[in-house]
């Protein structure tokens, strides 16, 4: 389930940057129940619910392995927002790594440039966007690798990493099924383990 919001209160007069600006302040002024997260995509606002204990149990295996494998000045953010260079999308990712000294200078949101890796765990109702939408803004925004954990494609629940964005789009994936292991490339350089991703 999510739900939508539109910013209705802008004239007809304001400018795209103006309208930008207004639903960009719109999104940082919200107060969001624990555990919903917040994405402006096509023009408004989108709402989504806290994610379900299989999509947590995802994200803390992946949390724990990235732990283990990235520098020490890299951090591993689970609600901080993503604005994609260029567009009027502003993401929040399951798992987002970025530079520590980028995220010391931001306030709750940083620029897709800056992104190493943006990790999405699909759910039922958001699985069409993380596998294309999102996808596809990633690669334009210039986020190094983007890993989709789709536990609901058909006809078997995959992995899929994304790499090299150039002209905004990915030159490389690898799909795995789940249980097999898959190596995220640099600037990440790390074999995950999706055995208990079930």
């Amino acid at each position: 389930m999510s739900a939508a919001l539109k910013h209705e209160e802008l004239s007809d007069n304001d400018e795209a940057t103006n309208d930008w600006a207004a639903v960009l302040r719109t999104w940082q002024e919200l107060d969001l129940p624990d555990g919903w997260k917040a994405e402006i995509a096509d023009g408004g606002i989108r709402l989504a619910p806290p994610p379900s204990c299989p999509h947590n149990s995802i994200a803390n295996r992946v949390h724990k392995a990235l732990v283990r494998g990235l520098p020490d000045d890299w951090g591993i953010y689970q609600t901080l927002g993503l604005e994609v260079c260029g567009e009027e999308r502003l993401y929040v990712p399951d798992l987002l790594v970025v530079p520590d000294e980028i995220v010391a200078e931001s306030t709750k949101r940083v620029l897709s440039a800056h992104a190493l890796l943006a990790v999405e765990i699909t759910s039922k109702g958001n699985a069409a966007a993380d596998r294309t939408a999102k996808r596809d803004a990633y690669a334009r925004g210039g986020v190094d690798v983007y890993l989709l954990i789709d536990g609901w494609h058909e006809p078997w629940p995959r992995v899929t990493v994304y790499s090299e964005p150039v002209d905004g789009d990915y030159q490389y994936s690898v799909t795995k099924p789940f249980g097999e292991t898959i190596h995220v490339p640099k600037p990440i350089d790390l074999s995950l383990d999706t055995s208990r991703f079930h």
